[in-house]
């Protein structure tokens, strides 16, 4: 890590330098128009080769030739005496706050950059402008696009780069725009990045003043229990975290004190029950990186979302919160909110994070298994018909709904057993998918389905399934997506009382997307952390960490 550190050093003084060695006077008492001639001179010369290597500055470099070229070459951020001007100082005091953004200053080269407008060891305004243009113009793009994309990570999204309009952006500042209201409009424009962010402002500085009191008990604590004098000071500590007022002074844990553990409980994904065991110590001792780190990556993953949704409806699954969510519309308010269960954890049945679009569901379906789960699951312990009959499960030569059965014959299991023949499991309430699937057709072969094992959803964790998407309420779901062809919910329930396989198709299809955001501000601008439960929170910050 020392010795890519030293790199970058390195690589930053190369690419300065080379902003620097142009032969210039002195600029302190040039007129505007030599300052024009020496901005045009440093541009019209090959870039630096090191830009290159930088970042995306080689990719915006020509974008900054072509920005000065059609000015004039006139200079946005310097005064009559070549110093910085009032909007250039709010501009770079902007970029110093990138941090707030889950950004690092040092990608921007803020160093150099204060350097050069304090002019105390060179006067090089030239070097001044450029650079302060240039790094603005690799900080928006950042904030617009992510510094990694989810091709960088091997995730289904689809990569959707969106160029910035610099000419804009910068005449804007220019003439009198806030440098924060200016940046504030390139960051992705819905209310779950600016909470964050906003989250995230608050947090910096209070990390920055050390860890929280740890937050320590001998024994469970139940409501009615005697208060530790330093328990309380550690969860009064906690209740500032989130912006909520201290409980009152009690040496009872009752009343506001369990209202205090509660929210701190809501906070981490833990079900609000009041009771001060294992996992609710565990997440009040969470350490401030810890936390912050899930801010930083969910910022990192809104920008890779579209900045401005189709009039289209679409369903959302958050895989580290266990939830779905439909909206019709702005992804602000959901029309839905249910509890969903994922895949587990190990690497082979984690649910995949990608987008496609559901065009159909099946109502009452058959389960048709994959190979893979026969496999491992299921042939292992088929030991004569009476377990296939026990399981309600069919032979077949090939899915479909009017396939033939093939009797369970000792002969025909063991074409089954030879990959000769398929298997399927019937209709019904003991059917794996429960009373519909949902398909938006994709490589995974992953859909939302119900599911017979209800009492999953009464799990804080539920990540159970082999890649699939369960959810908690088959009807509530079929009655929205099918509400714009006049369905409701008899409608819903005549068609699953015909208790057989039947294909509805989709008039419009739905978006769904599949996410991984450890950090969620709800509706009510409420915060809640979950756990990286797939290490994908832990692989994006290595490769930030690359950058």
């Amino acid at each position: 890590m020392k010795q890519i550190q030293q790199w970058k050093l390195a690589l930053f003084g190369c690419l300065l330098s080379a902003f620097t060695s142009v032969s210039t006077p002195v600029f302190g008492q040039d007129t505007p128009a030599t300052m024009m001639d020496a901005i045009a001179h440093q541009l019209e010369q090959a870039p630096p080769e090191q830009i290159a290597h930088f970042r995306d500055m080689g990719a915006l470099y020509p974008s900054l030739v072509t920005l000065y070229e059609n000015r004039a070459y006139q200079p946005f951020w310097l005064d009559q005496n070549s110093k910085l001007n009032a909007q250039g100082s709010a501009l770079l005091a902007r970029l110093a706050d990138a941090e707030s953004d889950g950004l690092i200053a040092e990608h921007y080269l803020l160093d150099r950059l204060n350097e050069l407008a304090i002019g105390d060891s060179e006067n090089n305004p030239v070097a001044l402008e450029l650079l302060l243009t240039l790094s603005t113009m690799q900080f928006v793009d950042d904030l617009r696009n992510g510094r990694v994309t989810p091709g960088d990570l091997q995730l289904g999204l689809p990569v959707m780069h969106s160029p910035a309009d610099f000419p804009t952006f910068f005449s804007e500042i220019e003439q009198g725009k806030s440098p924060d209201e200016a940046i504030y409009e390139q960051a992705p424009p819905i209310n779950i990045y600016h909470q964050l962010q906003k989250l995230l402002s608050k947090w910096l500085p209070m990390s920055k003043e050390g860890e929280l009191t740890p937050a320590v008990l001998p024994k469970t604590l139940h409501p009615g229990d005697p208060l530790p004098t330093e328990f309380a000071l550690a969860l009064s500590q906690r209740m500032a975290l989130i912006g909520a007022i201290p409980p009152p002074e009690s040496d009872i844990y009752e009343g506001d004190w369990i209202e205090a553990v509660e929210s701190i409980q809501r906070l981490h994904g833990l079900h609000p029950d009041g009771l001060v065991g294992k996992r609710t110590l565990a997440a009040m001792n969470k350490s401030w990186k810890a936390r912050i780190d899930k801010l930083i990556t969910s910022l990192e993953r809104t920008r890779w979302l579209p900045r401005h949704t189709p009039e289209q409806r679409y369903i959302i699954v958050n895989v580290p919160e266990f939830k779905l969510r439909a909206f019709d519309g702005p992804l602000e308010n959901p029309e839905m909110i249910m509890n969903v269960v994922v895949g587990k954890t190990y690497t082979r049945y984690r649910t995949p994070i990608f987008r496609e679009n559901m065009t159909y569901v099946v109502f009452t379906p058959y389960w048709n298994i994959p190979n893979s789960i026969l496999r491992r699951s299921i042939l292992p312990n088929v030991d004569g018909p009476d377990y296939l009959a026990a399981h309600h499960y069919e032979m077949v030569e090939f899915f479909s709904k009017t396939a033939p059965t093939v009797a369970a014959t000792a002969e025909n299991i063991e074409r089954l057993k030879k990959g000769e023949l398929l298997l399927r499991q019937t209709p019904g309430a003991h059917n794996a998918l429960g009373q519909a699937k949902f398909i938006f057709p994709n490589a995974n072969n992953v859909y939302l389905h119900g599911t017979p094992a209800q009492s999953l959803f009464g799990k804080e964790v539920r990540a159970f399934s082999a890649g699939c998407i369960r959810v908690e309420d088959v009807p509530a779901l079929a009655e929205w997506v099918f509400k714009q062809q006049g369905w409701d919910r008899s409608k819903v329930d005549a068609v699953l009382a015909e208790a057989k396989p039947k294909q509805v198709n989709l008039e419009q299809p739905i978006i769904v997307a599949i996410l991984y955001l450890t950090a969620v501000v709800d509706s009510n601008e409420e915060l809640f952390l979950f756990e990286d439960i797939y290490g994908h929170d832990k692989r994006l910050l290595e490769k930030l960490s690359q950058l």
